[in-house]
């Protein structure tokens, strides 16, 4: 019947509620950052996470640090970038710079970690840590 079709309102609100939340989490209008895209890779010896930076100038601009379980990026731009951001009362702010806290999939060794950083994107390369041992029982 009528009341067992689903109702498109109610599709398309939850649609918005996703894309909104999706687009919230892009920046941080207090701190004016925007948070970088990106990407984490596996591989039976390490995690590649890789970060899209544009707007940084050298690796210089960029503070890297690592635990075992998570990375913090962050990144000052050669210029700052404006954009507009709200709903129905848009306002424009300028982001200065990047910032992003990554919880990993895998705990890594950060002490053994490298990074580069090349046109824009930076590339972390975190050996994976092993999870356990055998123990030989006597």
């Amino acid at each position: 019947m009528f009341g067992s079709e689903p109702d498109p309102f109610d599709e398309m609100d939850r649609m918005m509620r996703y894309f909104i939340g999706e687009v919230d989490s892009l920046f941080d209008t207090n701190s004016k950052c925007l948070k970088p895209l990106h990407r984490e890779r596996v591989t039976d010896e390490e995690l590649i996470v890789t970060l899209d930076l544009p707007c940084v100038a050298s690796r210089d601009d960029i503070k890297l640090t690592s635990t075992e379980e998570s990375i913090f990026v962050e990144a000052r731009m050669k210029k700052p970038v404006m954009l507009r951001v709200g709903g129905s009362s848009q306002k424009r702010i300028e982001f200065e710079r990047f910032s992003k806290r990554i919880k990993l999939s895998r705990h890594v060794d950060p002490n053994r970690a490298s990074a580069k950083f090349r046109k824009g994107i930076l590339t972390i390369r975190l050996p994976v840590k092993e999870e356990g041992r055998a123990v030989d029982i006597g």
